[in-house]
């Protein structure tokens, strides 16, 4: 083999290998995670925190304003004390799919339950009975979201 050809070869396996690694790049799954920002949702509201530690991004407490901290606030209070009550009144149920699930959810006048057999990943799902009786004590004041 010349070494024109030597050369050239080596120069086209060198470039082989760039662009494989290019290419696997380019395929691989990049997996999302939330960006955060300095204001971090807690149970008291919100704090503001300079450096934000890898837990708090991970977990997705993070906000980039201060508006968007206070939003997700609301939002997450009423979702935790969802999971909570179905923990204290419904302890050990499971969401089954292609069953009928039930859920809580607040029409223009008062709350009242739905049933689903495909998991939507905001709602909190519990037994029929529980959310009617979760329901009941909505509309009554005895439980406040």
């Amino acid at each position: 083999m010349s070494h024109y050809n030597e050369q050239r070869l080596e120069e086209l396996r060198k470039q082989h290998a760039e662009l494989t690694k290019e290419i696997e790049e380019l395929e691989s799954v990049k997996v999302w995670e939330p960006e955060g920002g300095g204001y971090v949702v807690n149970m008291d509201g919100i704090s503001i925190l300079e450096d934000l530690p890898e837990e708090v991004l991970q977990f997705g407490i993070g906000r980039k304003t201060q508006s968007l901290a206070i939003k997700a606030h609301h939002k997450m209070r009423v979702f935790n004390r969802l999971l909570a009550y179905v923990d204290e009144f419904a302890p050990g149920y499971e969401f089954v799919m292609g069953e009928r699930n039930y859920y809580v959810y607040k029409g223009s006048a008062s709350f009242s339950y739905g049933v689903d057999d495909v998991m939507d990943i905001g709602k909190v799902y519990m037994p029929k009975q529980t959310a009617i009786e979760l329901c009941e004590k909505l509309n009554s004041g005895e439980v406040a979201l």
